[in-house]
C-alpha cells in the first residue's frame, strides 16, 4: 500500500478525540499543525491528471484516483527483503481511494481536520464512473475494484488491472532462462526461482485479473454516500453527482440477498464455498447447525456458478471459479449498511425485510465482541516505546533474515498498525458529541486503554509524518 492508505487512518485517529490521559492533568493533545500535515500529505497522493501507459518507463494513472501500490510479499533473505522494499506497482483500484476519501470526510465532520474541497471530492466521484457494474440491463450501486473497460469481441464489461496487466505481458516477453541465468551469476539465484514461478504462473494470474463486481467496494461506496448525505449542504455538488451514479442504491440488498452463503440450503447455488473460507469458519458453523440456525453470510463476489458459466466466456470470473467469505468483506457490509439506515441514505423500512431485519441485533453482538474480546486482544499486542508510548506490529517486515540467519523485524507496518489499532479502541470506548464536534471516553473505560490510546498517539506523532523511520 501506498503511504496514504496508512495516513487516512491517522488523520482520523488525529482528529477524533483530545487524547487524554488518566486525568485533566496528565492530558496530552495532538497539535493541529501534525493534523493539517496528515491531511497535506494524504491530498498530494490524489491524481489530478491522467497519466497515460508507458511501460517501462511510466505506469497508467487515473485521474482522481488516490495512490495504492501493490507488492509481493517476499521475505526472508536480504535479497527478498530488498525485492519487496523496492518492487511495487501503482494500481488504479476504487477501493483505496473511497477509503481515503470517506477518511477525509470523517475527519473533518467529527473532528478539527481541515475540510476537503469540493475539487478532490468530485476527481475521487468522477473517477468511480469506471467502476459502476455496466453488465446489468439496469440501474445499478454494485462496483468494482478495478476500472471496467469494453470488449467489443465479446460485447461485454472486464474489470482488470491495467498497470499489473501490462508488467506481466512486458516480463513475459524477456527471455526467461537468460535472465535467470543472470540473477544467479549476481547472486539472486534463490530470487531467480520465484520470478520463473511468477513468470510461467501468467496465464493464472491474468485470468485471476478478470473479477466481477464485489461487496467490499460496494459497501464501502455506500458508507461514502452515507457520509456525503449527511453533509450535503457542505458538499451539494459531491453528493448531487454520488447521488447521480447511484440511482438505485436499493439494489444492492437484492443483490445480497441473492448471492449469500446459505451453508444449509440444499440449492447448490447458494450453498458451496471455498475451501479455505470453510476451514476457518467451520466451528461457527458446526455450533449454528448444532443450535438448528440458519445462516446468510455475505459473499465477496456478485456472481454465482450458474453466471460464472456463461461470463467467464466473457472475462468476467471469481478467482478460482468460486466464491468465498472474507471477514473484512462482511464489516464493510455491515458499516454500509448501518451508515444507509443511520444516515437516512436508505429508510429504515429496509430492516423490515425479513432477511435484513436481523441487522437490528447486530449491535449488541459487536459491542460485546469489541468491549471484550477484542479490546484485550489489542492491549495484549501493545509494545512500550520508552516511557509512557506503545507501538504495534503486525507482520509485514517481521519474518526478514539477517545475512547470518538471525530473524530481524523491520516493523514495515508498524505506523498503519499502531493508527488501526488505536481508532479500534477510540471507536469502542468514546462517545460523539455532535454540538461540540468532540469524543469523550465512555463511563466506565479503564486507565489501561486511555492509557494506550495516548501513548500510541504520541509515537505516532512522533513517528509517523517524516516518511524516514526505520525501527
Amino acid at each position: 500500500m501506498a503511504v496514504v492508505v496508512l495516513i487516512f487512518f491517522i488523520t482520523t485517529l488525529g482528529s477524533s478525540i483530545c487524547h487524554q490521559g488518566l486525568d485533566k492533568s496528565e492530558q496530552r493533545t495532538i497539535p493541529t499543525e501534525f493534523i493539517k500535515k496528515l491531511y497535506d500529505l494524504t491530498i498530494a497522493q490524489q491524481t489530478k491528471e491522467d497519466v497515460p501507459l508507458e511501460l517501462p518507463l511510466r505506469l497508467y494513472r487515473k485521474k482522481g484516483v488516490f495512490s495504492s501500490d501493490v507488492k509481493l510479499y517476499f521475505h526472508g533473505k536480504p535479497e527478498f527483503a530488498e525485492a519487496r522494499r523496492l518492487m511495487n506497482l501503482f494500481d488504479n483500484n476504487m477501493f483505496a481511494t473511497a477509503w481515503v476519501t470517506s477518511s477525509l470526510l470523517e475527519a473533518y465532520h467529527f473532528g478539527n481536520a481541515p475540510k476537503p474541497s469540493e475539487e478532490h471530492l468530485m476527481l475521487a466521484l468522477n473517477s468511480f464512473q469506471v467502476h459502476k457494474n455496466k453488465n446489468k440491463p439496469f440501474a445499478n450501486s454494485a462496483m468494482t475494484f478495478w476500472p471496467q473497460t469494453y470488449d467489443a469481441s465479446v460485447n461485454y464489461w472486464q474489470s482488470s488491472p491495467v498497470n499489473l496487466v501490462a508488467a506481466f505481458d512486458m516480463v513475459s516477453k524477456l527471455p526467461l532462462n537468460l535472465t535467470m541465468e543472470a540473477m544467479k551469476l549476481v547472486g539472486l539465484g534463490d530470487m531467480a526461482k520465484y520470478v520463473k514461478q511468477i513468470v510461467e504462473s501468467k496465464d493464472m494470474y491474468l485470468q485471476a485479473f478478470h473479477i466481477p463486481p464485489d461487496f467490499d467496494d460496494t459497501f464501502v461506496n455506500i458508507g461514502l454516500g452515507s457520509l456525503l448525505f449527511q453533509m450535503k449542504e457542505e458538499f451539494s455538488n459531491a453528493w448531487s453527482l454520488w447521488n447521480k451514479l447511484n440511482s438505485n442504491v436499493t439494489s444492492v440488498f437484492d443483490d445480497l440477498k441473492k448471492y449469500a452463503y446459505r451453508p444449509f440450503s440444499k440449492d447448490s447455488l447458494v450453498n458451496y464455498i471455498d475451501p479455505r473460507s470453510y476451514y476457518y469458519m467451520r466451528y461457527f458453523l458446526d455450533a449454528a447447525a448444532a443450535k438448528g440456525q440458519d445462516l446468510a453470510l455475505v459473499t465477496t463476489w456478485i456472481q454465482n456458478r450458474e453466471e460464472l458459466q456463461t461470463e467467464s466466456l466473457k472475462g468476467v470470473q471469481m478467482p478460482f471459479n468460486v466464491n468465498n467469505v472474507d471477514i473484512t468483506v462482511c464489516a464493510n457490509t455491515v458499516f454500509g449498511i448501518t451508515s444507509a439506515v443511520l444516515s437516512g441514505l436508505v429508510s429504515p423500512n429496509v430492516l423490515e425485510d425479513p432477511e435484513i431485519a436481523v441487522m437490528a441485533t447486530v449491535y449488541q453482538t459487536l459491542e460485546n465482541a469489541t468491549n471484550h474480546a477484542m479490546t484485550a486482544y489489542i492491549l495484549s499486542q501493545a509494545r512500550p516505546a520508552g516511557e509512557e508510548n506503545f507501538y504495534f506490529d503486525d507482520f509485514l517486515g517481521n519474518g526478514d533474515l539477517t545475512s547470518s540467519g538471525k530473524p530481524l523485524n523491520r516493523g514495515e507496518d508498524r505506523i498503519f498498525t499502531t493508527a488501526m489499532a488505536v481508532n479500534a479502541l477510540i471507536y469502542t470506548w468514546t462517545e460523539y458529541d455532535k454540538s461540540t464536534k468532540k469524543s469523550s471516553w465512555k463511563a466506565g473505560t479503564s486507565d489501561i486503554v486511555k492509557q494506550v490510546v495516548d501513548g500510541s498517539a504520541q509515537w505516532l506523532y512522533k513517528h509517523a509524518t517524516s516518511g524516514h523511520y526505520e525501527p
